[in-house]
């Protein structure tokens, strides 16, 4: 959903991280809303809001800097049989390194969404988890796959590891 896989043109590096098009449009709403505030509100009609409504102003502006500025990447390099993953903000951002041989499994986890009634749905669907585990820590890339895209990331990270690597159910 959130993330896409990104192999380049020599096929030494495979990086998953966020959509570009879903940090664009962040940014653009993030940007928006900031002038928002700076061009149209005053101060005293912000306080005029109700609770709620503050709340609510506050949390969309917290999703949107997050959404616009968090980082979340794992990258696989051939070159350097290196696994880098960044987790943090664009700016403060946390690195850890390993090796190929600290990789362990591909995990994943299929789930059964029950049909629903209600909206007039009544075929069952599943949903993937997909992850990695490394030195016996479980990263977690996307947990709402569906099968065609969970196949594909699965595809395509085989087809780029040197390794073997093993399937394991969570």
């Amino acid at each position: 959903m959130f993330f896409e896989i990104y192999v380049n043109i020599k096929k030494e590096l495979l990086i998953f991280r966020m959509k570009i098009i879903t940090r664009v449009l962040s940014t653009i709403f993030f940007i928006s809303l900031l002038a928002m505030l700076i061009f149209n509100f005053s101060v005293s009609e912000i306080l005029e809001y109700y609770f709620f409504q503050k709340i609510f102003l506050f949390i969309i502006i917290f999703l949107s800097f997050l959404g616009t500025f968090y980082l979340d990447e794992i990258k696989f390099s051939k070159k350097d049989n290196k696994i880098v993953i960044k987790k943090g903000f664009l700016f403060l951002f946390k690195k850890y390194k390993y090796d190929f041989d600290d990789f362990q499994a591909v995990v994943f986890r299929k789930t059964l969404k029950m049909p629903n009634p209600l909206i007039f749905q009544f075929s069952e669907k599943y949903f993937y988890l997909f992850g990695f585990q490394i030195k016996d820590k479980i990263i977690i890339i996307e947990n709402r796959l569906n099968e065609e895209k969970f196949n594909e990331f699965l595809n395509i990270f085989k087809t780029f590891f040197p390794k073997q690597s093993e399937m394991k159910s969570v």
